[in-house]
């Protein structure tokens, strides 16, 4: 190719394609590059997901933390604890003689049907993603 002399790149390469032999392909190029492909895009796709969660996670806790310190803030909670509110006793004292009679007639139950709806919900939810997954491919 002269190098000083401008041609049409169309020509160009027209004449060095016809300089190089053809080269056989693999047969199974095209599965091994739109494998690649594939799996590149679920990685990109999988990473935005983690980034997302975690921003989510992050905001929900600055959420959290923030509506926290606000009711302690505006409501002066720890003085209403200890001293309650004014004609009244304290909501501590209220909230730990409630909880003291609806857990004097507790035998055990509450816990059993706990433990049960958690095991279902815990295999519920570790099926049916997978198997939504598995449809996707």
């Amino acid at each position: 190719m002269n190098v000083h002399r401008l041609e049409p790149a169309d020509e160009a390469a027209k004449r060095e394609l016809a300089q190089t032999p053809v080269q056989p392909l693999p047969l199974n190029l095209y599965r091994r590059v739109t494998r690649g492909v594939r799996f590149a895009a679920c990685r990109q796709r999988e990473a935005l997901r983690f980034r997302r969660m975690i921003l989510a996670w992050a905001f929900a806790l600055v959420l959290l933390v923030s509506g926290a310190a606000a009711v302690v803030v505006l409501t002066n909670f720890p003085r209403v604890l200890r001293f309650g509110v004014s004609g009244g006793m304290g909501w501590f004292d209220y909230y730990s003689t409630a909880l003291r009679v609806a857990l004097s007639g507790y035998m055990g139950a509450y816990s059993l049907l706990a433990g049960i709806i958690l095991t279902v919900g815990t295999v519920l939810l570790c099926l049916f993603p997978y198997g939504r997954s598995l449809k996707g491919q």
